[in-house]
């Protein structure tokens, strides 16, 4: 499969300022995006561990409940559909728990997966940026 032009839906809110900006990526695109983010190879590698570690959050959920971002400046992360996620403390947002779900899954990958390592570092580095502008930045920082 080759990139294909994904069908995204700018989103506007308070959690992203004018500099890095997310753009929720369509249903019916999630697939797409995830194996032009992570190739054939790594595609069942790098979607699994997402997944695993945010259905431990929210037990019984599968990947049609969670959101995919793409940031504008080429990091992405996937989150618990708000509406979805049934907070168990008032510690972080869906958004904020994605965000550190996705960073500690892309560092665990920039550690161990040899000649990808620095394209997960990458996009590690991304997201770590996006996090810098978010909200709670704090709890995301003293988590990651």
């Amino acid at each position: 499969m080759k990139n294909q032009e994904l069908k995204v839906k700018k989103i506007n809110n308070n959690l992203c300022n004018k500099h890095i900006t997310a753009t929720l990526v369509h249903k019916s695109d999630k697939f797409k995006f995830l194996y032009n983010f992570f190739g054939e190879k790594l595609f069942k590698i790098g979607k699994c561990p997402f997944y695993d570690w945010l259905n431990n959050i929210c037990k019984g959920n599968t990947g049609e409940e969670w959101n995919i971002y793409i940031l504008s400046n080429g990091g992405f992360y996937i989150a618990p559909n708000d509406e979805k996620f049934p907070s168990s403390s008032d510690l972080l947002s869906a958004d904020a728990t994605g965000i550190v779900v996705t960073l500690v899954n892309l560092q665990t990958m920039a550690r161990g997966l040899g000649k990808s390592k620095g394209h997960f570092a990458k996009l590690y580095k991304l997201l770590r940026r996006f996090a810098a502008q978010h909200a709670e930045r704090e709890m995301i920082f003293a988590i990651c």
